[in-house]
């Protein structure tokens, strides 16, 4: 019986232990078979907002160079077939509350239209980083808007 009750009254705290990054959203569920988040962090050296589309190799590795020069060890490279899809690279800028993420709005024959997920609950860090994020798409000539 003490079993059952020491059990009852630590599953609720392992449960909300174990959500440690509860403030990040993945991809709308309903888009993720054509976006794919496949790598975040909150560093990416950059100081505005900007996006980045890699469609080869060597756009990869530069930008990667950029973002390790100062890690030891540095973040592994995603391995992409380029010749099927394509990187789309968010780099948020110096912030102190980032976004959630980006989810796509909508695609047109000629663009992905993604907006910025915005956190309910403003954070209360005053921590100043630039993060990033790396989404997957199909290889397409289509233009990427982030409104």
């Amino acid at each position: 019986m003490l079993k059952l009750l020491i059990t009852l009254l630590w599953l609720p705290l392992l449960s909300v232990s174990s959500c440690k990054n509860l403030n990040r959203i993945p991809i709308q569920e309903m888009n993720a078979s054509v976006i794919e988040l496949i790598l975040q962090d909150d560093y990416s050296g950059a100081v505005k907002e900007e996006v980045l589309l890699i469609k080869n190799q060597k756009s990869l590795q530069s930008f990667f160079a950029k973002i390790n020069r100062t890690r030891k060890p540095g973040l592994p490279i995603p391995e992409i077939d380029f010749q099927k899809d394509m990187l789309l690279i968010f780099c948020e800028g110096e912030t102190t509350m980032a976004s959630l993420g980006l989810g796509l709005e909508k695609e047109t024959a000629e663009a992905y239209v993604l907006s910025k997920i915005s956190p309910k609950k403003k954070a209360k860090n005053s921590a100043v980083t630039s993060p990033f994020l790396v989404y997957k798409l199909p290889l397409s000539d289509k233009k990427v808007i982030v409104e």
